[in-house]
C-alpha cells in the first residue's frame, strides 16, 4: 500500500500567506483565485491520467506478468498501484 502523507503548513500560515504563495509560483489568476486553482488542480489530475494510462500500457506490452486491463477502466488509485506493484517486482529481479 503506499504511504499516504498529509500536507503540513506551519502554524503562522494564513489566507493572505496562501494568495501570495499562489501568485508568487503561478502570477495572478484569470479570475478569481478559487477558481484559477481549481482549473489548475483538473488539469494536473488530467495530465498525470495520461502519464500514468501511458505507463500501465507500456509495463502491460511488456511484463507478461500483469493481467491486461485498459487503464482507462481504473480509478487513479488502482493505477497507482499496479505501478507500484510491477516496479517493486522488477527491481527485485
Amino acid at each position: 500500500m503506499m504511504e499516504l502523507r498529509p500536507i503540513l503548513l506551519s502554524c503562522d500560515w494564513t489566507p493572505q500567506k496562501d494568495f501570495e504563495a499562489y501568485e508568487y509560483t503561478y502570477g495572478k489568476p484569470d479570475g478569481d483565485y478559487f477558481s484559477d486553482a481549481f482549473r489548475r488542480v483538473a488539469e494536473g489530475y488530467g495530465e498525470l491520467n495520461k502519464v500514468i494510462d501511458a505507463a500501465l500500457a507500456y509495463f502491460q506490452r511488456n511484463d507478461h506478468r500483469l493481467v491486461p486491463v485498459p487503464p482507462e477502466t481504473l480509478p487513479l488509485c488502482e493505477k497507482l498501484l499496479r505501478l507500484s506493484f510491477n516496479y517493486r517486482h522488477t527491481r527485485s529481479n
